[in-house]
């Protein structure tokens, strides 16, 4: 959950506040994972990403009115030649 969530969140933090300073607008991009939707053994990778969400538009709401947009994007399974493994 810390590198899904308080890492994002530190980040975006710091970008903010960057942005703020120097009154720019901007953009944060959030990737978050269709496993938000309940994924068999991933429950807290799905909550980390659900909190990434809940977050992302928190952020929006707060810092729209410096004109920085935060959205996040959860995109689905991707079929590669990667072995999967399950431990």
């Amino acid at each position: 959950m810390t590198r899904n969530l308080r890492y994002a969140l530190i980040s975006c933090q710091r970008v903010a506040s960057s942005l703020i300073s120097g009154s720019t607008a901007g953009s944060i991009v959030n990737i978050s994972s269709i496993a938000t939707r309940a994924v068999p053994l991933l429950a807290g990778y799905g909550a980390a990403k659900a909190g990434l969400e809940a977050m992302s538009r928190t952020m929006a709401a707060e810092w729209g009115q410096y004109k920085i947009r935060v959205n996040a994007v959860a995109p689905g399974t991707v079929k590669t030649h990667a072995p999967v493994r399950m431990t």
